[in-house]
């Protein structure tokens, strides 16, 4: 009994440390989403943003969200309770990271910057 106890443990830890779950679904990768602000952000803020964010470490993908679908994906990240209005934003750059690690980093280096209205996992 107690060795059969022992093989399930220990098919459980290994399954843990594959990176997925259970049932084999593999966890979803980290992302945070820059919003850039129409008011204190230029054409130039904006690419520069987008130049040092692709050479973070621990981005894998940036993707570009103008407009009213940059304001959709503010609206869901914020639970429909937005602190901007759709006019107030230029667009949003969302990342794709290698970890939750990178999110931290990503705020650090460009929270409070020019053309940077908020920045949301």
């Amino acid at each position: 009994m107690a060795r059969r106890l022992l093989l399930a443990l220990l098919a459980v830890l290994a399954l843990a440390g594959c990176g997925g779950t259970m049932t084999g679904e593999s966890l979803p990768e980290p992302e945070v989403t820059i919003f850039l602000d129409n008011r204190t952000g230029s054409p130039a803020t904006a690419a520069m943003i987008r130049q040092k964010l692709a050479a973070m470490p621990g981005v894998k993908q940036i993707t570009f969200a103008a407009g009213e679908q940059a304001y959709e994906q503010y609206l869901r990240l914020t639970a429909g309770k937005p602190a901007r209005t759709a006019d107030s934003l230029a667009g949003a750059y969302l990342a794709r990271l290698k970890d939750e690690i990178a999110i931290d980093a990503v705020k650090q280096t460009f929270g409070g910057s020019p053309g940077v209205a908020a920045i949301l996992p």
